[in-house]
Formats: structure tokens, sequence, C-alpha cells
């Protein structure tokens, strides 16, 4: 079964596109190796090779022939096309007075095929979501497991199921929203405001500031910046919803111990690949550690 996206199959040359079905989840493209294809826990290697020609001409619809103004995205390791899909990009860093300004010589690129999975949620909202309380929910689970699909269409059933919420999505690398030039490539419902391109810090304090968000949901957090300015939309009465990388084991809570402390989340949502329909292994009660 060929993928079902038309206009991303321009992108990629002609004899790749029998390799790639409805569960392709990533294609990379190394300089000079062969392209492989990964679905899951099951890897793909073509016998395409990705030459130097294969690469710049890849580069080239993925930038629009105009690689230059996609030096701001590109020197933050990626760049989101339409349809919310994202292509991080590996090279030689080019630096200026000490900041990244510029990737060159790229040498691969990882295309990772974004799908947008609704009612994957819907349980998880059924279960923990009742009335107009929302609770903060942090999900987890090691890369690769559905954390930011499962995050995304939450976002969407709180913003299109409760009356009068307000939700703030601070979306640091385009994997929430998928915004390409503006617009959304993902639902993420009607009563949702996108900050895109923001680090979590800017982001999540324009928006206390700003937007006066119910419910702040972010991807990815672990540092201590992060940590900080989820602090400052705590004390403002405002709910997180978040993802981080971790398991059973808690070593996750390392990163986020003040957040944790403070009683920032209400339930943990571990995650996992083993059932490829629902990811959801387990739901913890913080406060009591019990299941739900």
């Amino acid at each position: 079964m060929s993928i079902s996206l038309p206009k991303l199959q321009k992108l990629f040359p002609p004899p790749l596109i029998s390799y790639l079905s409805e569960q392709t989840e990533e294609i990379r493209f190394r300089r000079n190796q062969n392209i492989m294809i990964r679905e899951s826990k099951k890897e793909i290697i073509t016998p395409i090779i990705c030459d130097k020609f294969l690469l710049e001409d890849l580069l080239d619809k993925l930038t629009k022939s105009s690689l230059y103004t996609c030096f701001d995205s590109i020197s933050q390791g990626f760049l989101t096309v339409e349809g919310g899909h994202r292509a991080g990009i590996s090279g030689t860093g080019v630096y200026e007075n000490g900041r990244l300004c510029h990737v060159k010589d790229i040498s691969s690129v990882n295309f990772r095929i974004a799908h947008e999975t609704k009612g994957c949620a819907e349980q998880l909202f059924q279960k923990l979501i009742l009335g107009y309380r929302i609770p903060g929910i942090l999900l987890i689970s090691p890369p690769g497991c559905g954390k930011t699909t499962l995050l995304r269409d939450l976002i969407r059933l709180c913003s299109n199921r409760i009356p009068g919420i307000r939700v703030a999505v601070v979306d640091e690398r385009s994997e929430i929203a998928g915004i390409h030039l503006g617009e959304a490539q993902n639902d993420l419902g009607k009563r949702c405001d996108i900050l895109n391109g923001y680090t979590k810090a800017d982001g999540i304090r324009h928006a206390v500031r700003s937007l006066s968000p119910d419910v702040i949901a972010v991807d990815e957090i672990g540092t201590a910046t992060d940590e900080e300015s989820l602090l400052y939309a705590l004390h403002a009465g405002v709910t997180v919803l978040a993802t981080v990388h971790g398991n059973e084991t808690g070593e996750f809570r390392k990163n986020i111990r003040r957040l944790t402390q403070e009683g920032a989340f209400d339930y943990y949502v571990y995650l996992s690949d083993r059932n490829p329909v629902d990811r959801v292994e387990k739901i913890v009660k913080v406060k009591d550690g019990g299941n739900v």
C-alpha cells in the first residue's frame, strides 16, 4: 500500500515511493549511503543510494529552491513542510560570536512523517477529564512511542469539547501544530492559541502575560529553564499538559524535581510501543501513587 500523500511523494525520487506505506515513520537520507526507512520497530534498507545529486535535489524541493531563506530554520536543525512533516538536517555547523547561525555541507536528512491520529486520546480524555477541570498531565515514554501524537489529540479534545477553555500551545520545534507558512497543518481545535518557534521559556511567559490561558501544553520538557518557566505558569494558576522522555524507573523526575514537588501534575501517563493500537501502558495518580 503506497503512502496516501501525493504532495509528499513529489519530494522523493520515484524509485523510493514503492517502499513507503501508511506505516512509514522515518526516511533517512545519508550522503553516499542506502536510503533507510523505519516502520515502528521495522527497518527497511532500500537499494537506493543517496548520492550528492539526490540529496541536493531533495534539499532544493524542501526549501523550494531557496536554501538561503531557510537558514534560520535549518540552523535549528529542521524544516517543516506542508502537512506538518519535518526534515531533520545534519551537516557542518557554522558559528558566529559563539552562536550557531547556519548549517552547511549538509550530509543527511531525516524525514519524519507526521501522523495525526484523531481520537487516539479519547479514552484518556474520558478517564482523566471530568467536567470542566483539566488536571495536570505528564505523558512519559522513551522516544518513538507516540507522546507527541497523543498530546496533540488531547489538546484538540480539550480545545473542542470544553466550553470557554483557553489553551496555549508552545510549539518550540513545530512538532505539535506543524505550522507551515503560518497555517497549522494539524488540528488543535477551536479554542487554541499556538506560539510557534518560541523557546519554551519565551513562549510560556508570553502566553501567561498576554493570552490568559487555562492550560499550557508543551512537548519534551526536561531542562532547568523548562522547569522554571512552567513553575511561573503553575504559580499563575495555569494547568500544564506536557511530555517527557522517560520510563517507569522514574529517572525523569530528576530533571523536573521542583515541578513534581509543587504538584504540577495530577497524573503520570506511561506509554510504550508494545501495543501499536493503544500506547497507554499505565496511568498513575500522583498523590496516592495508585493506578487509574
